[in-house]
């Protein structure tokens, strides 16, 4: 009987000491990835401004096949999108630009708080990254001890995300590029009547 007492009171510390930690863990979580690249600003925002193209880069969208999207306001300074997928449902909405160098969204994910996410193009087009930020409650916290942090269960899906913007980008791009091979005189023979 005193090792069942003693077993017991055993796990009821550790679950305090679980509490406490899971407490005492800072209370805002920021995930943050960035991508080198050379498509020029304006290109990266108008794409990424337009939640219809999003399904062409977004790892989430991309690997659940069943996933429902809705779109509103396409077009306007304030679009927004939900989505109902394998992985729960959610919504996107652009809150605020500064064309084109500035995004500023907020996500909903299930039944949590929203999240901001801000895009950055850099004035010289040689970065685009994706931020994603917000405060924690306890259940946030919960799950971050238990499933591991943010940036691991999503910044990956940022990274991968980034890299297919660019990857799509640079790949639309060259389909208009030209290469001048060699070169040519062309007389200006011109006949005004």
């Amino acid at each position: 009987m005193h090792y069942l007492c003693f077993i017991f009171g055993l796990l009821f510390i550790v679950f305090i000491i679980l509490l406490l930690h899971i407490k005492n863990l800072p209370n805002t979580y920021r995930v943050e990835c960035a991508l080198r690249t050379s498509v020029p600003a304006e290109t990266l925002y108008n794409y990424i401004k337009d939640f219809e193209n999003w399904s062409e880069w977004n790892t989430l969208i991309k690997e659940d096949s069943t996933m429902k999207l809705q779109f509103k306001n396409i077009g306007t300074e304030n679009p927004s999108y939900s989505w109902d997928g394998k992985n729960g449902i959610g919504s996107m909405e652009t809150i605020s630009v500064q064309a084109p160098y500035i995004l500023n969204q907020k996500m909903t994910f299930g039944g949590f708080k929203s999240s901001n996410v801000q895009w950055n193009i850099k004035n010289d087009s040689d970065s685009l990254k994706w931020v994603m930020e917000d405060n924690m409650n306890f259940f946030a916290k919960a799950f971050k001890v238990f499933k591991g942090s943010m940036e691991k269960s999503i910044g990956l899906n940022y990274q991968k995300g980034l890299e297919n913007i660019d990857r799509v980008l640079s790949d639309r791009l060259n389909d208009y590029r030209f290469e001048i091979k060699g070169s040519s005189i062309i007389q200006n023979n011109f006949i005004y009547t």
